[in-house]
């Protein structure tokens, strides 16, 4: 008999006698990295005072409905819920945005140059820089619809004040409205996280700080329109979000570039006027000014008048 095969049965000898402790002393295994922040987890579980359950970072306990009746149902603990579910929203999203875009899709050329509101160029409207400042602080309005006409550094200034959401390592998404309505259109069912699909849509309406740039470009359908009515909802009615949208039409532009010319003037039938209504009431509207930014051709040279 070797010496583990003799270790073995002395221990089994010394449980049926029922010793509390065996006679010789037993090496503990080694902890697993893994194990150890299981274990770093469990530490950090806290009972909550309303619900009186052991809530980690991840997970929230339940309560009775009271409006039930005689049937049980339960509901999120409002006291620790609201945390718990913005951290597994948050968890989720970052999966996402790795999984589908490798990061935020801010433009390469954006983190190249490190675009920040300091190095705009001149001429940019001051007036658009200092609100936009103010929006990317997070203390004030959280959704903007910045307008203004082509070239004028519309984008340049989302795309500053989402860096400086970054910087405070607050999740962002940049998206073109084409691209957006777009990777709809593609069905972006086909890249899987986890066993399940990534939707794009999801995550539009849930990040943390969303840039859509260029809306009124894309041809206006009910796929569209219906689409981008939900986008609009679902960020208006969630207070922890940040939105902006650039475009190059003031609201009452875009509600009559998405008029559908042969249907009746009722909301019911306008998705367009719906959406920019929302815009209109709900964002804080910026009307970006200043000079032309762009040193681009000019459009008046071409046609029947510049020949």
């Amino acid at each position: 008999m070797d010496t583990e095969e003799a270790k073995g049965k002395l221990f089994q000898f010394e449980r049926a006698l029922g010793a509390k402790r065996p006679l010789i002393p037993r090496t503990p295994l080694p902890v697993t990295p893994k194990q150890e922040q299981e274990m770093q987890a469990v530490q950090q579980m806290v009972e909550c005072p309303r619900c009186h359950l052991v809530v980690d970072e991840f997970t929230h306990g339940w309560l009775k409905d009271p409006s039930s009746g005689w049937h049980t149902s339960l509901i999120p603990c409002p006291e620790c819920s609201p945390s718990r579910i913005a951290n597994r929203r948050r968890r989720d999203n970052e999966l996402k945005l790795k999984k589908m875009f490798g990061g935020s899709n801010i433009p390469p050329r954006a983190i190249e140059e490190e675009w920040c509101f300091e190095t705009l160029p001149p001429g940019t409207d001051p007036k658009a820089i200092h609100l936009m400042q103010s929006f990317a602080m997070g203390k004030s309005f959280r959704r903007v619809y910045l307008l203004g006409k082509y070239g004028h550094g519309k984008t340049g200034l989302a795309i500053c004040a989402a860096r400086e959401f970054m910087r405070r390592d607050e999740q962002v998404l940049y998206l073109s409205a084409r691209e957006y309505f777009q990777k709809i259109r593609d069905n972006l069912f086909t890249k899987e996280m986890n066993g399940e699909p990534v939707n794009i849509v999801s995550l539009a309406h849930t990040v943390k700080v969303l840039i859509l740039d260029d809306l009124g470009v894309e041809k206006p359908t009910d796929f569209v329109l219906e689409r981008l009515y939900a986008l609009v909802e679902e960020r208006r009615n969630d207070p922890s979000l940040y939105t902006v949208i650039t475009s190059n039409y003031s609201t009452e532009a875009l509600a009559q570039r998405f008029l559908f010319n042969d249907r009746p003037l009722v909301e019911d039938d306008q998705p367009g006027f719906r959406v920019a209504e929302r815009l209109n009431e709900d964002f804080m509207v910026i009307e970006v000014k200043g000079r032309k930014l762009r040193s681009g051709l000019d459009i008046s040279k071409f046609g029947p008048s510049g020949k």
